[in-house]
C-alpha cells in the first residue's frame, strides 16, 4: 500500500475513532422517574454560576437518642413510643421550648424489648397509633402534652405542621398535612389557633392521592398568599 494511501487511512480510522467518542460522550442519560441523590455530576449536563460543597452533619446534644414520657393521674411518669421520625419539631424562642408533632402509640408491643411473634395489626399503624404533641425544655427529653383533635385518618397518622408567621387569622396559625379518611392514604390540609385542635380544609376533601409516610413540607407563599 502507498505511503500517501496508508497516511490517509489512519487519518480517516482516528477521525471514526474520535467521533464516536464524542458521539458517546453526548448521549442522553436514560433516568426514568428515578429519584437522583446530585451528590456528583452524572446525570448533570452543565452547570452556570453555582458549586457544590458537602458539609459535615453535626449531631446535636451528641447524639443522645429522644426519649418521650406522659404524666399520669396519680402524677407519676410513664415512658410511652412516639415515631419522631413523622413529625415536625419547632423551637419557640417565647417559651424557651422544642414543640414537637409527632405519631404516637400507648401500646405497641412490637418495639418493646423480648417480645416475639408479632402479628401485622400489633405493628405500626395496626398498633392503635395516633397523632400527638409534646414539649421539651432541653430538645432531648419530651412531656406529652395531648392528643390532636378534628382529623381523621385513611389508617395511618403521618403528619407536618407548619406555624404560619404571616397568618392575620388566629384561627389559621398552623396548618396541617396529614392522611385523611379515604379509600388511599391521601393528603388532606386542616388549621389550627393553638396546633391541637383542627378544623379541615375543604370539607378534608385530600389534594392528592397516595401520599403516605412521605414528611412533605408545603410552604406558603406570603407574596402571592398560597
Amino acid at each position: 500500500m502507498p505511503f500517501q494511501a496508508i497516511v490517509r487511512f489512519v487519518a480517516a480510522l482516528a477521525f471514526v475513532q474520535l467521533a464516536a467518542a464524542e458521539s458517546g460522550a453526548a448521549e442522553s442519560i436514560s433516568v426514568g422517574l428515578k429519584k437522583q441523590l446530585l451528590v456528583d455530576d452524572h446525570v448533570i449536563s452543565s452547570t452556570t454560576n453555582i458549586s457544590r460543597k458537602l458539609g459535615q452533619v453535626t449531631k446535636a446534644r451528641g447524639g443522645r437518642p429522644l426519649s418521650f414520657t406522659r404524666t399520669l393521674p396519680d402524677g407519676r411518669s410513664e415512658a410511652i413510643d412516639a415515631w419522631p421520625l413523622f413529625a415536625t419539631v419547632r423551637f419557640d424562642p417565647d417559651r424557651n421550648k422544642f414543640r414537637m408533632w409527632h405519631r404516637i402509640s400507648f401500646d405497641d408491643t412490637s418495639r418493646q424489648e423480648n417480645v416475639k411473634h408479632q402479628s401485622a395489626d400489633a405493628i405500626g399503624v395496626g398498633a392503635n397509633y395516633h397523632r400527638g404533641y409534646s414539649e421539651s425544655d432541653d430538645g432531648l427529653h419530651f412531656d406529652f402534652v395531648a392528643l390532636l383533635e378534628g382529623l381523621t385518618t385513611s389508617g395511618d397518622t403521618n403528619l407536618v405542621v407548619t406555624v404560619d408567621e404571616h397568618e392575620t387569622d388566629p384561627a389559621h396559625r398552623y396548618k396541617i398535612g396529614y392522611d385523611a379518611a379515604g379509600p388511599v392514604h391521601a393528603a388532606a390540609l386542616a388549621h389550627s389557633a393553638d396546633g391541637i385542635h383542627w378544623t379541615p380544609y375543604n370539607d378534608e376533601q385530600p389534594g392528592t392521592d397516595r401520599a403516605a409516610d412521605q414528611t412533605d413540607e408545603g410552604p406558603g407563599d406570603a407574596g402571592n398568599k398560597v
